[in-house]
């Protein structure tokens, strides 16, 4: 769909479709291009990610979209071995996304083009339509009828305003203080060190085949209070730059097909019974157990191979930075606040972070 389509230009518009459509289907689209949107479809499949969203609920009414036609409630839910199937197709070169092209849209005789027009007129002429009906259906009462249907409309608030009775309620399922666990989840956590020192902690949970991992390099004694503001903006050209081996379209590309998401970012945070916080740059992704060789490389080579060489794309990740901070101040001037107080009576960790993220961090880039 698109939005501010000059009536006039709906025959214009949906020739660009068809003729787009037509290309993909006798052109094909990129090998790259399908590796990561296969990848990516994995990702959101086996992660199941919510939000807030009851994932529980979200799985159920997944499954109810079949169940209520007739269907296998469990369709949905059974991806691996149709994403499998899909994925030993394209890799024979099978043309999948074209021929679905030409058989569920442009061979489709079942085809509308809607138009959509804002009216001034509209909601008042449906009002008017509306006061007719009632209009209409009073004039056609009598006294008994309208004696009626008062006493309809009394029934009915009496219903909706009464207490529920205790045998109804008892039955309404209540979370009680007992049915609350004392203790809180253990995370099942093992330390190693490898050969030349670093220390790996795993945690050993069921992720459904995905490997989340994060890679964090000290900035203790690397970093001066000067460059405390500039050091998000340098975790984002990390990525944003690309490096000496391919441009950030290709990184990001690459990003794309053999992970489910790659960043940096720069964390500082109190450390417990101490003055001195923890500050880390991280390299933050995710992807599928069998990726994970992929993965570290893509993180080796953001960390060695970074290229800030193109000046114009720091300006403009620069302009992005700020610009950003500037709708925060707008819509989230509560937090900058907050962030001020904290520096001042949080500690070194809170500092640090307000000298980042917060007002003193959007002087830096000004």
């Amino acid at each position: 769909g698109l939005d501010r389509v000059a009536p006039e230009n709906s025959a214009k518009v949906e020739e660009i479709v068809l003729s787009t459509l037509q290309q993909l289907a006798r052109d094909g689209f990129e090998t790259d291009a399908v590796a990561a949107a296969v990848n990516s479809l994995e990702f959101m499949l086996r992660e199941q990610n919510t939000g807030t969203f009851p994932k529980g609920l979200a799985l159920m009414l997944a499954a109810v979209r079949d169940w209520m036609y007739e269907g296998d409630p469990f369709t949905t839910l059974h991806f691996q071995k149709p994403l499998e199937s899909i994925k030993q197709r394209l890799a024979a070169d099978e043309p999948v996304f074209q021929t679905m092209i030409k058989k569920y849209l442009l061979d489709n005789p079942h085809r509308v083009t809607v138009d959509t027009t804002p009216s001034l007129e509209a909601g008042a002429a449906l009002e008017a339509a509306e006061r007719d009906r009632l209009a209409a259906a009073r004039a056609g009462l009598d006294d008994s009828g309208m004696k009626m249907l008062t006493e309809q409309v009394e029934k009915l608030r009496q219903a909706q305003s009464a207490e529920d009775p205790p045998e109804l309620l008892a039955r309404v399922p209540s979370l009680k203080l007992e049915d609350m666990p004392r203790a809180g989840a253990s995370i099942p956590t093992e330390v190693s060190t490898l050969a030349h020192g670093a220390r790996v902690i795993a945690h050993p949970l069921i992720t459904n085949g995905v490997a989340y991992i994060d890679v964090g390099f000290p900035l203790k004694g690397r970093v001066t209070a000067e460059q405390l503001p500039l050091l998000p903006l340098f975790a984002a050209a990390l990525k944003e730059m690309g490096t000496k081996k391919r441009d950030y379209v290709a990184l990001d590309q690459q990003i794309g097909i053999h992970t489910g998401g790659l960043g940096s970012s720069v964390s500082i945070q109190p450390r417990f019974r101490s003055e001195e916080p923890l500050a880390y740059l991280y390299f933050s992704g995710k992807a599928m157990v069998g990726q994970v060789p992929e993965l570290l490389a893509l993180i080796q080579e953001m960390a060695l191979d970074a290229s800030f060489e193109s000046q114009q794309r720091f300006l403009q990740l620069v302009l992005e930075a700020k610009a950003g901070a500037e709708e925060s101040l707008v819509t989230s001037g509560h937090s900058v606040v907050a962030a001020r107080l904290r520096a001042r009576f949080t500690g070194p960790s809170g500092w640090a972070s307000e000298r980042m993220a917060g007002l003193s961090g959007y002087f830096a880039l000004c």
